[in-house]
């Protein structure tokens, strides 16, 4: 039995070996990847990852079916050989390099993290790696991975892992029974990719990060490719006006998925839909012959930007993400630099690694997968070692040149170097608000760094409240876990989010003496009754009730005092979908109608202004940086909220203290006071500086009363 195929190269418009469209489309795809990186638009420009995944099912499955077709058989050696071949070499360089780069640039605690990530990415397994750390793709408060777009090619081939097998066991069935071959692996691909899809819905509006990286909520999409392959013989009889039509209708449905979908959409499902079907109607498009006339596809320098495509997926995140640690003042020469340098790093990686690879006996195959372009013969060693050493040349040039430019700009020094003589003693919990702002201009006139404690190597792990762990991030109000009763006859409650969180170990020294704590907090889940946007539904559900039984369970406490504590981040993810710049009324609202609700417990309300978000240690504190870069102002949110809450507060008659001056000494907020971090990541103080503002605290709370 055999089941013959239309292969992926039946049209007047396409060599022997590819489809120029499809060349198109790859270009279209990974220039759309690129410019979301690099500068920020188009913001759905990350569906260029889609519509790869749609071309690879096409593509591969296409040549599964011809193989079958002319032999009867798939040869999965063949198969894994050409994957091996066609991915590892370009793939495992990238990785040596960047790990090699990141030694360079980074400090020694996120360097380990990047060589697990690495390992994680070697193995085909990195998509796994960040869906299981919880990574948010479009997180702005904290370091991306360099190598956090391996994520797709785990996806992949953890898919051709399990797709061969299934088309041939399906085969050998139809086989067997005599039952049509294409009919039952249709309906069996049918059936799977409907699962997939349905299975994604779910993920994507329980658990984003899963969705996104994981291969059974994104098998739907390879899958369409290759339902797409297995109706190829029927495509391939549309008419030719038909068939023009289906391709700019592609073409349009994917240029309206870059400018519809961003990072507010919930994708992958069901949005993703979009550039999927629409990729697929381009590909069904060209299936006949001839070929529809599509210029914006299969124009020269589109082919070739195909052809290296990707080289281009593989360097480019690499380069954007460790030139912006050197150069973290964006501006044109950093957006110059990076597609200059990823253009280099791709066509001298596509040249001299992947077409050197396929055109040599390494793992050779008799067919079975994708031809290299060329039949000239293998260059002498001599020649081709001399190219080679080009290559390293100018990659060397290139970081060289970076780390140049970065060091001229003002960027030096070194971490956790000695501290400079006449500094001020270190701080202690009892200090006020002058000698705090002493400290923050000692820190902003710092041209080294001190040696911190904990450094910053360690400062995720080292500077996590204690409150955390007892229970604080999602408090049970039933059985409180969250509370320290110290004898007390009054009681003061922290609610808020996760800066709330943050804000217990402050609260306990300076408060602890006087009163219980306790803390009615959920991570996530801002304390003013304003309407989110959340990541999920049941998130936005349970954030809903957590402040409704906490408003509740205040009433009937009546304790002497509730601070009340809320990220302004969330005021651009309104589900009013007013914008962050217009959104202070609604704060301003959502304050007053928290404090109003709060008034039966008869206790002293005080709103506090969260941290402002700032720059992650992690990410601004390099090998070649000083305390400048982690330097940053009070973002525009900060402002608008506090001065809506002010106001709230005001007409209220409740308690008001910003915590801006904590931070910051007039616009400027350094990352550190003495020897101790103010922030283990973008907005979240550490332990150790929330206890240091105990005495700034209480003197604050006291002037509240006044």
């Amino acid at each position: 039995m055999t089941l013959s195929a239309a292969a992926p190269t039946s049209t007047a418009a396409t060599t022997k070996t590819k489809r120029l469209d499809i060349q198109g489309l790859r270009a279209v795809a990974v220039l759309a990847v690129i410019t979301n990186h690099v500068f920020g638009f188009p913001a759905g420009g990350f569906v260029g990852v889609d519509i790869f995944f749609v071309i690879s099912g096409f593509v591969i499955t296409s040549l599964m079916l011809r193989e079958h077709g002319l032999t009867g058989r798939i040869d999965f050696i063949k198969f894994y050989k050409h994957r091996v071949r066609r991915i590892l070499p370009a793939s495992t360089l990238t990785l040596v390099v960047t790990v090699a780069l990141s030694a360079f640039i980074y400090l020694p605690g996120r360097v380990q993290s990047v060589v697990t990530d690495a390992f994680w990415a070697l193995v085909f397994a990195g998509n796994w790696r960040f869906a299981s750390v919880g990574t948010d793709y479009w997180a702005e408060d904290t370091p991306a991975s360099p190598l956090q777009h391996f994520w797709s090619l785990g996806v992949e081939e953890q898919y051709y892992l399990v797709w061969p097998a299934a088309v041939a066991a399906v085969l050998l069935i139809a086989g067997a029974t005599r039952m049509s071959a294409r009919v039952l692996l249709t309906l069996t691909l049918s059936g799977l990719v409907v699962f997939s899809f349905v299975w994604s819905v779910h993920e994507t509006a329980t658990s984003p990060a899963w969705a996104y990286f994981s291969t059974p909520a994104r098998a739907w999409e390879l899958g369409a490719g290759a339902l797409v392959a297995l109706g190829s013989a029927a495509f391939a009889r549309i008419p030719r006006r038909l068939a023009d039509l289906l391709a700019w209708a592609g073409l349009c449905g994917i240029a309206v998925s870059f400018v519809v979908i961003t990072k507010e959409t919930a994708f992958p499902a069901p949005w993703a839909a979009v550039p999927v079907l629409a990729t697929a109607l381009v590909i069904i498009a060209g299936t006949g012959a001839p070929a529809p006339r599509l210029a914006p596809l299969t124009n020269r320098p589109m082919r070739y930007v195909g052809d290296i495509s990707f080289s281009l997926y593989l360097w480019h995140f690499p380069v954007v993400v460790l030139l912006a640690v050197l150069m973290p003042q964006k501006g044109w020469l950093f957006y110059a630099l990076a597609v200059s340098v990823t253009t280099v790093l791709s066509v001298l990686s596509y040249h001299f690694v992947e077409q050197r690879v396929l055109k040599s006996t390494w793992l050779s195959t008799d067919g079975g997968g994708e031809k290299p372009q060329s039949t000239r013969p293998l260059e002498a060693p001599g020649r081709r070692r001399m190219r080679l050493g080009v290559v390293a040349a100018v990659t060397v040039g290139v970081v060289s040149l970076g780390s140049t430019l970065a060091m001229q700009s003002g960027v030096g020094g070194s971490v956790n170097s000695p501290p400079s003589p006449g500094a001020l003693p270190a701080p202690g919990p009892g200090m006020d608000q002058t000698e705090l702002t002493a400290r923050l201009d000692e820190a902003l006139g710092s041209s080294d760094w001190p040696a911190l404690t904990p450094p910053v190597d360690t400062i995720l792990s080292d500077t996590r409240p204690d409150e955390d762990n007892a229970g604080c991030g999602h408090t049970d109000l039933v059985t409180p876990d969250c509370a320290w009763d110290n004898g007390k006859r009054q009681t003061v409650v922290v609610l808020g989010d996760s800066t709330g969180i943050t804000l217990l170990p402050t609260v306990r020294a300076a408060l602890g003496d006087a009163y219980n704590v306790r803390g009615m907090t959920m991570a996530g889940c801002a304390a003013v009754d304003v309407q989110v946007k959340a990541d999920t539904p049941r998130f936005a559900a349970d954030c809903d009730q957590f402040k409704a039984d906490s408003v509740r369970a205040i009433n009937q406490l009546k304790p002497a005092m509730v601070l009340i504590s809320s990220t302004p981040e969330i005021l651009a993810h309104l589900a009013s979908g007013v914008p962050e710049d217009r959104g202070g009324s609604e704060w301003r609202q959502g304050t007053m109608n928290v404090l109003s609700a709060l008034e039966p417990s008869g206790a002293r309300l005080i709103v506090v202004t969260a941290p402002p978000l700032g720059k992650p240690p992690v990410e601004c504190a390099t090998r070649f940086s000083n305390p400048r870069d982690c330097e940053y102002s009070v973002p525009p949110s900060h402002r608008l909220t506090a001065e809506a809450m002010r106001e709230a507060t005001a007409t209220a008659g409740a308690g008001f203290i910003d915590t801006r001056t904590w931070f910051c000494s007039g616009s400027r907020c350094p990352a550190f006071i003495g020897e101790t971090p103010l922030k283990r990541d973008g907005i979240h103080t550490t332990r150790q500086f929330a206890v240091l503002l105990a005495g700034v605290l209480k003197d604050a709370v006291a002037a509240t009363q006044e």
